[in-house]
This record gives C-alpha cells, sequence and structure tokens, in this order.
C-alpha cells in the first residue's frame, strides 16, 4: 500500500496498476524506477541544501529483493543498479528473445560505463577543432590531408 501510494504521488499514471504475474519484466522495472528517483531525490538535496552526505545513500543495503514487495530507497552502487539488469538480460536471452534483449544489453553498458551520473552527457566541438584532430589523425596514419578528403 506503502509503495503504490508513494508512486501515485510521483504522478506514475501509466504505471500505477498493479503489475500482473505475468509481467515479471515490468515488475521488476518498476522497483527500479522507484529507486531512481529515489537516487536523483537523495543526490538533488545533498547538492542543494547540504554538504553531508544523506543517510540514505550512506547506508549499504543487505539484499535485494528484485521483484518482491520490499522497498530498498535509493541505488547507493552501480552494482545495486545492474543487478535487475543483468537479471533481465539473461532470462530474455535464455527465452530467446534476443531484440529485447539488445536495448537492455546497451543500458548494461552505459550503467557500467557511467554508474549512478544523473546527468546528460552532451560533446560537442566547433568544427575546426574537430578538423583539426581529424587531420593530425589522417597526417599519423599517412592516408593524406583529412580537409582534402570529400
Amino acid at each position: 500500500q506503502a509503495i503504490a501510494k508513494m508512486r501515485r504521488g510521483r504522478g506514475y499514471s501509466q504505471f500505477f496498476a498493479p503489475n500482473p504475474e505475468n509481467e515479471p519484466y515490468r515488475k521488476m522495472l518498476a522497483e527500479v524506477r522507484d529507486r531512481l528517483w529515489e537516487t536523483s531525490e537523495a543526490l538533488h538535496s545533498w547538492l542543494n541544501h547540504t554538504h553531508q552526505m544523506p543517510a540514505e545513500l550512506a547506508r549499504m543495503p543487505s539484499a535485494s529483493s528484485l521483484s518482491g514487495e520490499e522497498y530498498l530507497g535509493p541505488y547507493t552502487s552501480k552494482e545495486e543498479l545492474l543487478e535487475p539488469l543483468l537479471a533481465i538480460h539473461a532470462s530474455l536471452v535464455a527465452c530467446g528473445d534476443d531484440v529485447a534483449a539488445s536495448p537492455v544489453s546497451d543500458l548494461i553498458r552505459q550503467v557500467a560505463c557511467f554508474g549512478l551520473a544523473m546527468t546528460a552527457l552532451d560533446i560537442r566541438q566547433e568544427s575546426t577543432r574537430h578538423s583539426d584532430a581529424m587531420h593530425a589523425i589522417t597526417e599519423y596514419l599517412g592516408v593524406g590531408p583529412y580537409s582534402e578528403w570529400a
């Protein structure tokens, strides 16, 4: 009941309905979504209001419920987030659903690389810097000046 109330307060209208037993991925991902929300809220609170780490982030969880009704609060490590993603991926592969497993693989790689960073990554550079870098690479490789490629 408490979890349903929390989700209702967050505006999860499309996810508010109870998860049927025949939709285990939705049930697991609902927990992931809730814990990511909690992680984001705890980090924003920490960054905006205090210089101390919130107790929720300092705790070390004893175990993951994966899809149980126990609510575990914010993630404290990328390994916690990877656990349900790896379980979903293994299940999809075991069922022969490689098409669905592919986006999960992409998400697993992103989490493994970036962890719990809750920021957008936008890498841009002025075009002449790009051309200069490509020129240095192509000259090093001995394939001619990049500016003459077209």
